[in-house]
């Protein structure tokens, strides 16, 4: 079976930045992401099964509603 970027594994939820977007805020809401916790783009990309770019894409999301905060090094 072949996977898109847009559907992994045939999930019917939408974009994978979206999918990944959710899954990252549901976490920060519930505390299971705490303030400050070191996370990478390709440690999300690695978690989620997913290429960099929808990781990336999420964490601009989260980023711009103020979820997380980026450092220089892009931790």
């Amino acid at each position: 079976m072949i996977r898109s970027e847009r559907n992994p594994a045939g999930d019917p939820s939408g974009p994978t930045h979206e999918r990944v977007f959710r899954a990252l805020r549901t976490r920060i809401m519930h505390g299971e992401i705490i303030p400050g916790q070191a996370m990478t783009i390709r440690g999300i990309a690695l978690e989620f099964n997913v290429s960099m770019t929808p990781a990336r894409e999420a964490v601009r999301r989260l980023t711009a509603e103020g979820a997380l905060s980026m450092s220089k090094t892009g931790r």
